[in-house]
């Protein structure tokens, strides 16, 4: 019986919120990032987790409109292993272990559940080994085959408070329309994959460096289906055609020095999606780095793959999302259909659609604000050309009479 309660207090000690003799509110309030946060959140369905790893123990700060408070959790070799374990059996397309994913999902999101109830939205802010796994991934419940975190939840990730501080206004339904898809190689992938997206193409030799950097500047969305590395910094970058030149010349290769020197100000959202068969190697580093690079430049969200996906998965994924955010779902939503539409689609072949083919995307931005809709203009005109019409025909019934 003493074995038993001294288990039963050592799990309620660690599954206390650190520093729990001080209220969550109160903590919240010296901390002006997080009180700036909770006004961003607020009328949102979204929180915002952040991890860290500190002597031992991983901590998990939760923010939403209403908390903000710290859970202090044990973290061992085991848990380290398993991340690894998952991370590498996704990226090497081998069997998903449903079991394994959901143990970590008992890890990294079991102990805050109570604090996401009416929530559809995740920022997650991983620390270096927690963010190895997409956390859509995840499995809530091993009794159901089909189901993963990303059917609960849209997600995406930033690098940390100060990259949610900011926000603008949503796209209207005009600039949603305004799309530029790039593919500077004649790869039949990248090219097919661009020409699923409803937007201005530039293909093959016109796709290069300079004709980009001149013509980005007035799009809203672009998507880059192009040779690229995001492994650790510096040795991140983006290729264009070579205009001649040899392929990898520093003249058609975009680094992300490049990149956050450029004006992209109306740029909303860059989709980078790497040609497979010449993609490098991808760090955290160099994931955060890229979207880092964007963001200065004046672009605020960035989307992009970890690992090699492949058997047509790129495209599907990526013509899907372009049409839900064509239909005004914000990013994260969009991202989270078009995969769930893969998932469901009859025609994918089933080993297909094990994680390793559509888990890879991951969205690095903003929290996305309510959409701007010009709709009630078009129901006003219509209201008042009806209107005007009533009364010319009325006018032309009474002279008749």
């Amino acid at each position: 019986m003493k074995s038993l309660a001294v288990v039963f207090w050592l799990s309620v000690v660690f599954t206390l919120p650190c520093g729990a003799n001080v209220p969550p509110a109160a903590s919240a309030a010296v901390d002006p990032d997080i009180e700036l946060l909770q006004t961003r959140l607020r009328q949102t369905s979204t929180a915002v987790l952040s991890y860290s790893l500190k002597a031992g123990e991983l901590h998990v700060e939760v923010v939403t409109e209403q908390d903000a408070l710290s859970l202090c959790l044990p973290a061992g070799s085991v848990f380290f292993s398993r991340i690894m374990k998952l991370k590498n059996s996704l990226h090497s397309q081998a069997p998903f272990d449903r079991q394994l994913a959901h143990q970590l999902y008992l890890k990294l999101i079991g102990p805050v559940t109570r604090y996401l109830s009416g929530k559809t939205h995740l920022v997650i802010i991983p620390c270096q080994k927690t963010g190895l796994v997409p956390f859509e991934v995840l499995v809530p419940d091993t009794a159901n085959a089909k189901r993963y975190l990303l059917h609960d939840f849209a997600i995406s990730y930033s690098y940390g408070y100060a990259a949610l501080l900011n926000r603008r206004p949503a796209l209207s339904d005009y600039e949603r329309q305004k799309v530029l898809a790039v593919a500077p190689f004649n790869v039949p992938s990248a090219e097919k994959e661009v020409m699923n997206i409803r937007a201005d193409y530039v293909l093959g030799q016109a796709a290069s460096k300079k004709r980009f950097i001149e013509k980005a500047r007035n799009y809203s969305i672009i998507h880059l289906a192009t040779h690229a590395s995001l492994a650790d910094p510096p040795h991140s970058f983006i290729d264009f055609s070579p205009e001649g030149n040899p392929l990898g010349d520093a003249r058609s290769r975009m680094s992300v020095q490049d990149i956050a020197r450029m004006r992209l100000e109306n740029v909303d959202l860059v989709v980078l999606s790497p040609c497979l068969q010449f993609r490098q190697g991808t760090s955290l580093a160099g994931l955060y780095t890229m979207a880092k690079a964007f963001a200065q430049a004046g672009c605020p969200n960035f989307i992009t793959t970890l690992w090699k996906t492949g058997q047509g998965s790129n495209h599907r994924i990526s013509m899907k999302l372009h049409q839900y955010i064509h239909q005004g779902y914000d990013y994260p939503q969009a991202l989270r259909k078009a995969r769930i539409d893969y998932l469901e689609n009859p025609s994918v072949d089933e080993k297909l659609k094990s994680p390793a083919y559509w888990a890879g995307f991951v969205l690095l931005g903003e929290i996305t604000p309510a959409r701007q809709s010009h709709k009630i203009f078009y129901y006003f005109a219509l209201a008042f050309t009806a209107l005007v019409t009533g009364y010319i025909l009325r006018r032309k019934k009474h002279y008749r009479s």
